[in-house]
């Protein structure tokens, strides 16, 4: 429904999409047959409790868009919901394309270590 429309082309084509939108709030707002923040971070929760049992001790490389580095972030960092919406109202940490965030691990930190952020948003050219 609103695949491959901006803001402005939902504003134009889905008024009462971008008004509902607009009510509710860019986190909370879910299209029809899409996902709102909430959902994205229970699907990665779910996704990084897998990839904590299946591999430990190597390192991996997760290929995603903006939201999903976004809610990667949140969970990573016990971000609150406020902190992660100024995150994504920033547009000097607008998530570019093809960037990269670099988490590694602290052994020192905790029990069993924590992922810690070492890069955020970085392009290499």
């Amino acid at each position: 429904m609103l695949d491959g429309l901006t803001k402005h082309g939902i504003a134009h084509f889905q008024p009462a999409e971008h008004e509902r939108r607009a009510r509710i709030g860019k986190y909370h707002h879910r299209p029809s047959g899409g996902e709102n923040y909430p959902d994205v971070a229970l699907r990665l929760r779910s996704f990084l409790g897998k990839l904590t049992r299946k591999a430990v001790g190597r390192s991996v490389l997760v290929v995603c868009h903006s939201v999903v580095v976004l809610v990667f972030r949140k969970l990573l960092e016990c971000l609150s919901e406020q902190q992660l919406q100024a995150i994504d109202a920033d547009k000097a940490q607008e998530v570019q394309n093809c960037s990269v965030t670099h988490y590694a691990c602290d052994a020192s930190a905790g029990k069993e270590g924590k992922l810690i952020l070492q890069d955020f948003n970085r392009i290499y050219y």
